[in-house]
């Protein structure tokens, strides 16, 4: 009987915590969605297969840069050759595809972006 009164005792508190469970699940995925084009990019590259690519996460990692200097061709063109030589550095075996990246890189943007970016931006 004190095992059977313990169990309703517990019963009743832990409907509350479970409430509470769902209150902070809700708000650990809020901040769990996905709100930057790194964060957004590892995902979609881990979603296509691509994640464990060294040559890819060099791209990621200069595209800011890339994309920064883009009206500025000198300055452009040594971002494009630092970002060769550390691809070139990592990446020993097979091809570096350019094609995977542009994927990853536009379901980004899909994603982040979804009332901008349209079919027409690509």
């Amino acid at each position: 009987s004190g095992g059977g009164g313990s169990s309703s005792g517990e019963g009743s508190p832990r409907s509350s915590p479970r409430t509470t469970d769902k209150m902070s699940s809700s708000a650990l995925a809020d901040k769990m969605v996905v709100r930057t084009f790194q964060a957004m990019f590892d995902f979609n590259a881990a979603v296509m297969g691509f994640s464990s690519s060294a040559w890819l996460r060099e791209v990621v990692n200069s595209f800011d840069a890339i994309v920064t200097n883009i009206s500025h061709s000198a300055r452009l063109q040594e971002e494009c050759d630092f970002l060769v030589l550390k691809i070139a550095k990592c990446h020993t075996r097979g091809e570096v595809n350019l094609a995977e990246f542009k994927s990853c890189m536009l379901a980004t943007l899909r994603s982040l972006l979804p009332k901008e970016w349209d079919s027409n931006h690509e």
